[in-house]
This record gives structure tokens, C-alpha cells and sequence, in this order.
């Protein structure tokens, strides 16, 4: 069954306000496809029940149709040149200015990323702890990397078989990380349109979540995501959107093959 147009234009409205995320025209199939096992999760019979409860002022199923409706595309060091990056250039540098360097994985979905930074950490700079944020507006992505579980889909998509063979424990057909990386990282829900993390940090990577974005409110989320960043610290956001706009508050620096935006030493935050 199609999603009606009046709620599409509903999930359309609700999306802009609560995630600040544009869904175009023509996207009635991808409401569809993800809305419809929501509905019936719920026992309703069809996608316009579900939207009905919405407009009623459900605030949970309002949640989760956001939540749902969120792309949660991501991987174990997804885009390679980012991770030789980090541990050629940006981890020996962070190790050096600061005892723990506190790295931000905003948009971290399943947590495939966040749990990437401590991987690398762990294995290549064992005696330098790291604490790591994931932070994600999808409650239902959250939940996943709070459990920590992944399918062999999912850690054969980026991982190296020797972190899976040193930092995972096999529960069935699933691999979960084991708790020595899982301690190095915490999860919270946190809307980047309209909340901040309440901290610092040296590096946060703000990566492929911004092309979702109008203009105004990728001017805004970069500004209030910059104002989190240490003197000396790295901001990087997803390949193809390093061109989308400049930081003025911040200087962009080539890292190897990687753009990265950094507070120098001294500047005002």
C-alpha cells in the first residue's frame, strides 16, 4: 500500500523539524519500506494508522517514525584513507598533546565507526587509553551499538580479520566486541540540529550526515559541532562534503589524503 500524500508531506514536515533532514520528492517508497514494519510492530494494519497516532500526539511513535526514517548507512573503517590518516598522522599527534584524547563519533548509527576508533587505538597504541562518544538520533541504531552485537554481514563489510579474531567474542551466528573495546566507548541520543554533547573534544569526525542537511541547517550544525573542539583538534566530515562549505571559525590542513578542519592552539572556541 503507497503512503498517502498528505502523510508523506507529514513525515516530510517531521523530519525537517525534529532532525532538520530534507526528504525530496519522490520518496514515497523509502517511507514505504520503513515505515510499514513499524506499523506492524505496533499491530496497525497500514502505514496511515501509524501516522495517525502521530498527529495525535503519540510522541513515542512520532520517535520512532524519525528514527526509522534516518539513513543508518555505515561500516567497520569505512573509506580507507580516513583511517590511514588517523593512525599515520592524527592519532600520534592527539597522543602526544593529551594524556586521553576524547574523540566525538557524531551520526555514529550502529556504531560501527565509534567502535572502529577504539579498535585502532587499542591495537596500534595499547598503552594510550582513549575515550570515545558515539552519538546518533536513531534510538533504534543506538540500541544496536549499545549491544555491541554485529552479523558476519556486517563485520565482513571493513573489518580486518585480525580485530575480529583479537576483539570479538562469537555468540551464535552473530560476533560481539569484546568488553576491553567496548569500555573505551558510550553511546547517548543526541539531535545535532538542537543539542550539543555537553563536552570537548580532539577529534570528531562528523561524517556523511551533513548531505541530508538544507543550507542553513549545515551552517548551524558545523557551528555548534565546531564550538566542541579543542585548540589543536581535528574536525573531519565525510569526503564529499569537505566542498559543501568552510568553518570560519576553524582552518582546513590536508592530512594525507583527508580534509580536516582544526582550532589552533590558542583560539577562542
Amino acid at each position: 500500500m503507497t503512503v498517502r500524500p498528505d502523510d508523506f508531506a507529514y513525515v516530510q514536515a517531521i523530519l525537517l523539524q525534529e532532525a532538520g533532514v530534507e526528504l525530496p520528492e519522490g520518496k514515497e517508497y523509502l517511507v514505504n519500506a520503513r515505515l510499514l514494519p513499524v506499523a506492524k510492530e505496533r499491530d496497525l494494519e497500514s502505514i496511515d494508522e501509524l501516522i495517525a497516532q502521530c498527529r495525535l500526539g503519540d510522541r513515542e511513535a512520532r520517535i520512532r517514525v524519525v528514527s526509522e526514517m534516518l539513513t543508518k548507512e555505515t561500516s567497520f573503517f569505512r573509506d580507507p584513507a580516513l583511517w590511514r590518516a588517523l593512525e599515520t598522522q592524527v592519532f600520534p599527534d592527539l597522543m602526544e598533546r593529551t594524556a586521553v584524547p576524547r574523540i566525538w563519533s557524531a551520526a555514529t548509527a550502529t556504531g560501527q565507526e565509534a567502535y572502529s576508533l577504539a579498535l585502532l587505538a587499542t591495537s596500534r597504541f595499547a598503552a594510550r587509553p582513549i575515550s570515545v562518544l558515539g552519538t546518533d538520533l536513531a534510538t533504534g541504531a543506538l540500541a544496536v551499538a549499545q549491544a555491541a552485537q554485529y552479523s558476519q554481514l556486517e563485520v565482513n563489510r571493513g573489518l580486518p580479520a585480525r580485530y575480529l579474531v583479537q576483539y570479538f567474542d562469537r555468540n551464535g551466528l552473530a560476533w560481539v566486541v569484546k568488553p576491553q573495546i567496548r569500555d573505551l566507548v558510550r553511546f547517548q541520543r543526541l539531535n545535532l540540529v538542537s543539542e550539543s554533547p555537553g563536552a570537548s573534544f580532539d577529534l570528531i569526525l562528523l561524517r556523511n550526515v551533513l548531505i541530508y542537511f538544507g543550507a542553513e541547517t549545515r551552517e548551524r550544525v558545523l557551528q555548534r559541532v565546531a564550538r566542541h573542539l579543542n585548540p589543536g583538534g581535528y574536525l573531519i566530515l565525510g569526503s564529499a562534503e569537505s566542498t559543501l562549505t568552510s568553518i570560519p571559525s576553524l582552518e582546513s590542513s590536508t592530512v594525507g589524503r583527508v580534509v580536516a578542519y582544526r582550532r589552533q592552539d590558542g583560539a577562542d572556541s
